[in-house]
């Protein structure tokens, strides 16, 4: 089924079906600037296509764990379905972020959609200030998608 319109308006879209429920229960993690972090698919899941893949970030105003990120998302990394997959999507996506700046708490997300479902898995992640989109190496998808959980630099 493809997601249609309104659906992808919803927060169940935005961060995966029911985990805005459960945002009080966001984990904190602390990650050093420009680090490598990791996802992976979980629980028998698998990416039958080699995308689209993109990650989005959302700047967290105030509180992470009651922020719902109702706007000012940003492309950090992209991939099309075009791209050399000979690695596949289940080895390493990446992008990567100025450690040189000051932090703040982000919102993260990754999407890869295709014409008959939608996968999302959503993070919070506190990055540097001043970031810019980024098409460079440094966020690789293997560890466990886990719903809101906030990474802190």
């Amino acid at each position: 089924m493809p997601t249609l319109a309104p659906e992808i308006l919803s927060n169940d879209f935005r961060y995966n079906k029911g985990s805005i429920d459960s945002a009080a229960k966001t984990k904190v993690y602390t990650v050093a600037p420009g680090a490598e972090i990791d996802f992976q698919l979980a629980y028998g899941a698998t990416m039958k296509h080699s995308g689209p893949l993109q990650i989005y970030m959302s700047k967290a105003t105030g509180d992470i764990k009651v922020y719902d990120g109702p706007g000012g998302w940003f492309k950090v990394y992209q991939e099309g379905v075009c791209s050399d997959i000979s690695g596949g999507l289940k080895n390493t996506d990446w992008c990567t972020w100025d450690r040189d700046t000051a932090s703040f708490k982000f919102l993260r997300k990754l999407r890869q959609v295709s014409t008959l479902f939608a996968l999302s898995t959503s993070v919070s992640t506190e990055a540097s200030a001043g970031m810019q989109s980024s098409t460079s190496p440094a966020l690789k998808s293997r560890s466990p998608p886990l719903d809101r959980d906030l990474l802190v630099l």
